[in-house]
């Protein structure tokens, strides 16, 4: 993995996102109380969305995993999620820092019988 290319995606993304939330009248960048509710609101409504496209229902034997349609479910959770982090003042290298360093300490944790 080119972390250099994977970086400017990450960046791009969010670049997109900040774009569309300023076109849909909204400023990403500042925090406003009432655009974070509605924010996470999303992010919880998509997982909503995921858990009814799974088959986690062990008793109803017709059900099967819609793939596609729940790709389109996790894209939109990382819009209401690139929202949320810009919300909070996190850029792409905020993110892949702080993602870094919790990972070695969710690593650490394991490693000592967390």
């Amino acid at each position: 993995m080119n972390n250099g290319i994977e970086h400017k995606k990450l960046e791009e993304m969010f670049e997109m996102q900040r774009v569309l939330q300023q076109r849909l009248g909204y400023q990403p960048m500042l925090f406003d109380q009432r655009y974070f509710e509605l924010m996470y609101t999303g992010c919880i409504t998509e997982l909503c969305e995921m858990i009814e496209l799974t088959p986690w229902k062990p008793w109803k034997k017709s059900m099967r995993l819609d793939n596609k349609h729940l790709q389109e479910e996790v894209i939109d959770l990382w819009h209401f999620v690139i929202n949320i982090t810009m919300c909070c003042e996190l850029g792409p290298c905020d993110l892949f820092k702080l993602f870094k360093e919790k990972n070695e300490k969710n690593n650490r944790r394991q490693d000592n019988g967390y």
